[in-house]
């Protein structure tokens, strides 16, 4: 009796471990969807976005800011400055507003290069030089960084 309590414990015990590796493989399935990818990057692509004055003026001219908007949802996002890993983070886009989320990244004569990666895809480098206003969408299986002439404002 003892040992069929024992054979059964371990049947179970094996049975739960293979579908763990199951979900775990599932789960990795769907992610390496999403690290094929192209990259573009627009210097000067300015968006006819709204603009607030107000808005403006809380982010300092000197500093470097990353938005991230349109395309995530619980993906990995990783984000390097001058080669540096400065983030790492799960991300989500809000439906409503089409907005992710924000980062500072640091003071802009000390960055030189930035860059991105969404789940262990492809890296996207950007140089930077005076451009303070980064903005990172996914669309079409593409990492789209743009540089922003104003802080995004969703009215």
């Amino acid at each position: 009796m003892k040992k069929l309590l024992h054979f059964k414990f371990v049947i179970i015990l094996l049975a739960s471990f293979l579908t763990h590796c199951q979900h775990e493989k599932n789960g990795l399935n769907q992610m390496d969807d999403r690290v094929k990818y192209d990259v573009e990057i627009n210097y000067s692509d300015y968006s006819n976005r709204s603009k607030s004055e107000h808005i403006n003026s809380l982010f300092a001219k000197d500093s470097l800011y990353l938005f991230v908007e349109v395309g995530f949802k619980n993906d990995l996002l990783s984000v390097y400055i001058n080669g540096d890993q400065v983030i790492k983070d799960t991300i989500s886009t809000e439906d409503q507003s089409g907005y992710a989320a924000h980062y500072t990244l640091g003071k802009l004569p000390n960055v030189k290069q930035l860059g991105v990666r969404i789940n262990n895809g492809k890296l996207a480098l950007m140089e930077i030089s005076n451009m303070n206003l980064i903005n990172l969408n996914f669309r079409d299986e593409k990492l789209i960084l743009s540089v922003l002439d104003n802080v995004p404002f969703y009215d």
